[in-house]
């Protein structure tokens, strides 16, 4: 499960993105690093953009 927060949200809807295009990125990344305090960027190629997916991994469920 994906929990999205606002933050994630409202970036979603400034950039034009679904929450399907969000979970393609985190579940079938083209590339991922690793971030501070665990977190990690996932990134995907879209047409002639990447898209970059910022999440943590919890026990039972996926913030974005």
């Amino acid at each position: 499960m994906i929990l999205f927060s606002r933050h994630a949200k409202n970036r979603m809807r400034k950039f034009k993105l679904s929450q399907i295009d969000v979970e393609n990125v985190v579940l079938k990344p083209d590339a991922i690093e690793d971030e501070l305090k665990g977190r990690k960027n996932a990134w995907k190629r879209y047409g002639d953009r990447f898209i970059k997916v910022t999440y943590i991994t919890e026990e039972k469920r996926t913030a974005a």
